[in-house]
This record gives structure tokens, C-alpha cells and sequence, in this order.
């Protein structure tokens, strides 16, 4: 193996960085490469309109990272490659000028929180190949008003706007951006995780079948008024609904999660059913509700949260 020494050396050196650099600094992005693919770091320029590229240093671009755009509020619009496959966790959240998007059909997998909180988006369409999506993707959007799935989704599907998985027993999102009044569909026996958080819809009619309202699916959900409730009820469930003034829990409830009706100032009275056999810590803390008539066998603990 032939050995460089000396200045001929130094100066092999210095024209392979020179001849490597220049690329990496005209890049906008910071990023890592694994197994020969890209993955998006953070982007590091100002622009309004942000297209990524479909290959860094000669390798495809295939995942878009955790938080790498996250709380960027100049971005209002941006092009995804179809060589990416995943969009991670909090990868877009809290671009609340984002206007445009559109994910592309090569895309399998879009993490939780994903777009979280980008106030400006009004519509998305999930592609056909997307398989996994984390919860609240597209949470507290507030000017969301439908979600569509791709017909030919394996794993998705939707209806008026609302996105349930395939066969429509899980209603996994609900835009935010969503008003009046709302039926979720027969069949749903399952409302996920932070379905319709920040929603301002004023009522909705959950059917007889659902047995499980997951933790936080209505919280902050300001301007609802009037639910019946079937089954069991997550923690936070309908925490901050600071309109709700009229809770009916039916005799299938039998659990009602820590904080589930945590600051709900006009929740002044409940009937809570002899079915109830679980009450959460704090459930009713911070609502009119400050002595509910418990069945029997059942405590009730109150903590502040504000306390350590």
C-alpha cells in the first residue's frame, strides 16, 4: 500500500475536503446516513417554501425525523419526496403556517404527532400504502375539516371527513377544525386516543356498541355541551370541555379514568350508575361536580394536580 507523508500528504487531504465539503454546506438540512439512506435531521434554512430533496450525496432520501421541522413557523408549504417511507414522530408539528401538503403514495408509516398543531393545514389525504399511523398525527389541526384515505388503503379508511381504521371499529381521528354536531357511525366500538382533542363540535352521539372512550379523545374540546355516555371512560377523557354542562352515564359505565372530567366548571351534577365500580383519581376536579353520590363499595380521591 503506497504511504503519503509530509506536505504531499496535507495536500491530499486538503483537495479531498474540498472536493467533499462544498456539497454538505449548500445542503439545508442536517442529517444522518444509515445503511445508505438519508434521514432528515432538522432543516436549517428560513424559507417559506422548503422542497426536499430526493437524494443527498448520491443516497436516496427515506425517512423524515423526529421534530426536524418541528416549530417552524415560517414553513407554509413543502414537497416530500416519493422516496420517503417514513414521517417520524413530531417530524411537522407546530408548523401552524402550513398550508400545503401532500404526502406522497411512497410513504408507509407517519408517527405520532406527526402534524400535530399545524393550524394552517385544512384538509390531508393519506396515501394507499401508509400502514402505521401514531396517534394524533393530525391533532389540534384547528382548521382541519376532513381527512381523507385512499380507497385502496389496507389499513384505513373514512368517512365524511373522519378517519377510522379498515373496518371502522376504531375512529381514530376527527379534524378539529370540525363544527355542530356529530354521529359517530354505528359499528365504532372504540373512540382512540385523542381522536377529538381541541374538536369544536357542541354535541356528539356515541352509539350503544362503543365500549372503550380512549384517554384524552375529547379533551379541550371547549365548546361541547351534551354527551351520553355508553361504556368506560379513559384518564382526561373530557378534561377542559369547559362548556359541558350535561353528562349522561349510562348503566354500562364501569370505570371513569383519573382526571376524566377534570375542569369542566360547568359540569354542576352526575349520575353516576351502580355499574361504575373504578373511579379515577381527581375525575371530577376542577367541575361544579364536588360531592357525586357514589355507589356503593366505591371511593373517590380527590388530589390537587397542581401540588407535587
Amino acid at each position: 500500500m503506497t504511504q503519503f507523508t509530509g506536505d504531499l500528504a496535507t495536500r491530499l487531504f486538503m483537495l479531498l475536503f474540498l472536493s467533499v465539503t462544498p456539497a454538505m454546506a449548500q445542503t439545508p438540512f442536517k442529517y444522518s446516513v444509515i445503511a445508505d439512506t438519508i434521514t432528515i435531521l432538522h432543516y436549517l434554512g428560513h424559507n417559506n417554501v422548503v422542497a426536499i430533496p430526493k437524494r443527498i450525496a448520491s443516497m436516496p432520501v427515506t425517512d423524515i425525523g423526529k421534530s426536524a421541522f418541528q416549530m417552524n413557523t415560517n414553513l407554509t408549504a413543502v414537497t416530500i419526496p416519493e422516496s420517503v417511507t417514513v414521517i417520524e414522530e413530531g417530524a411537522f408539528a407546530y408548523c401552524r403556517h402550513l398550508k400545503n401538503l401532500a404526502i406522497p403514495k411512497s410513504v408507509t408509516k407517519i408517527g405520532e404527532c406527526a402534524f400535530s398543531d399545524c393550524s394552517d393545514l385544512t384538509s390531508v389525504t393519506i396515501p394507499g400504502n401508509v400502514t402505521n399511523i401514531g396517534v394524533e398525527a393530525f391533532g389540534l389541526c384547528q382548521n382541519m375539516k376532513k381527512i381523507v384515505a385512499d380507497k385502496n388503503n389496507p389499513a384505513y379508511s373514512s368517512i365524511n371527513g373522519v378517519l377510522f381504521n379498515k373496518n371502522r371499529t376504531q375512529l381514530i381521528q376527527c379534524p378539529a377544525g370540525m363544527s355542530g354536531d356529530y354521529t359517530i357511525p354505528d359499528g365504532v366500538t372504540s373512540i382512540g386516543f385523542g381522536s377529538f382533542e381541541g374538536c369544536r363540535l357542541t354535541r356528539i352521539a356515541i352509539p350503544n356498541i362503543t365500549t372503550m372512550i380512549e384517554d384524552q379523545a375529547f379533551m379541550y374540546c371547549s365548546n361541547l355541551t351534551s354527551v351520553a355516555i355508553p361504556n368506560s371512560v379513559g384518564a382526561d377523557a373530557f378534561q377542559g370541555c369547559v362548556g359541558l354542562t350535561n353528562v349522561i352515564l349510562s348503566p354500562g359505565v364501569r370505570s371513569i379514568g383519573e382526571f376524566a372530567f377534570y375542569s369542566c366548571p360547568g359540569l354542576t351534577t352526575v349520575t353516576i350508575p351502580d355499574s361504575v365500580t373504578n373511579i379515577g383519581t381527581s375525575a371530577f376536579y376542577g367541575s361544579g361536580v364536588t360531592n357525586p353520590v357514589l355507589p356503593r363499595n366505591v371511593k373517590y380521591v380527590i388530589e390537587d394536580p397542581s401540588v407535587p
